[in-house]
């Protein structure tokens, strides 16, 4: 089972989540949530991936996504990996 929080709405209306908790799921601005009524006890959000899409700004094609994960966690994954790799290079030299 995942993260179960609760959140209020605001004096507008707006639900508020933590910083931290859409971070976790990978939310950041303008992401968007479907509200879906399913039954009368149960209403789910979900969040609606947007396509990528290719636009032309300023003579440059730009692809427009939002990310899976966060640039900082690629980062750590790819560098995890080439330590791996040099590792193992560096031990088959020794075998």
């Amino acid at each position: 089972m995942g993260i179960r929080i609760e959140v209020e709405l605001d004096d507008q209306g707006r639900l508020v989540l933590p910083i931290s908790f859409a971070h976790h799921l990978g939310l950041g601005h303008g992401a968007m949530l479907v509200v879906e009524d399913e039954t009368a006890d149960a209403t789910y959000l979900r969040i609606q991936k947007a396509e990528p899409t290719i636009v032309e700004e300023g003579g440059v094609l730009v692809i427009t996504a939002v990310a899976d994960q966060s640039l900082e966690a690629v980062l750590w994954e790819e560098r995890e990996q080439h330590f791996d790799d040099v590792w193992e290079g560096r031990h088959a030299h020794l075998a």
